[in-house]
């Protein structure tokens, strides 16, 4: 990813034998918390807690925490949290509940989404949105007991208004999103 936005931190923390705490602050690139998200899922970091939000002048501020492998205390050298993972998580979310909202001011979408936990859900929820020009202007996770929890403002690029089209396509998506997934092939029903 080649950009010209630059984080002031980027600071990974471990804390006791397997937590940890990423500490973000600074201009970012256009789909930086997807990539920061599916970057630690790669690096066997289970994300429990993540807040971020932008101000005014694009500036972001943010951590992550979670769970780390014990060996994990240091982001390894080649591997760059701002850089587009290898495989970027591609997982289709199970939502269990959802409540989406505009804000009639400023026509961004105010989306709260309550899911059951797995690896890499937050990458995927963030490259979803992507995938349909949403972007979030602050978010708050939080998984409690294997229940994610997770509330998103999405704007389109740049902090735009969401336009009508995308609200749609975002509804039409979560409700993919809530519906049981596919039976699997050759499975019998008793």
């Amino acid at each position: 990813m080649t950009t010209s936005a630059v984080p002031r931190t980027l600071v990974f923390d471990p804390i006791g034998a397997r937590r940890f705490v990423l500490r973000v602050a600074g201009q970012m690139p256009l789909g930086w918390s997807a990539i920061v998200a599916a970057n630690l899922s790669a690096l066997g970091c289970d994300v429990e807690v993540a807040r971020a939000n932008v101000d005014i002048e694009r500036e972001w501020t943010g951590t992550f925490e979670g769970t780390r492998p014990v060996g994990l205390v240091s982001i390894p050298s080649e591997h760059k949290l701002l850089v587009d993972a290898v495989s970027m998580v591609t997982m289709t979310p199970r939502v269990t509940s959802y409540e989406l909202h505009r804000h009639p001011v400023t026509g961004r979408l105010d989306l709260r989404i309550r899911a059951q936990d797995a690896s890499g859900l937050l990458a995927g929820l963030l490259r979803q949105f992507g995938m349909l020009g949403l972007f979030p202007q602050n978010f708050d996770v939080r998984t409690i007991g294997g229940l994610a929890d997770d509330k998103f403002t999405l704007s389109g690029i740049g902090g735009s208004r969401v336009s009508d089209v995308a609200e749609r396509e975002l509804a039409r998506a979560l409700t993919r999103w809530s519906a049981p997934p596919p039976p699997m092939p050759n499975s019998r029903h008793v």
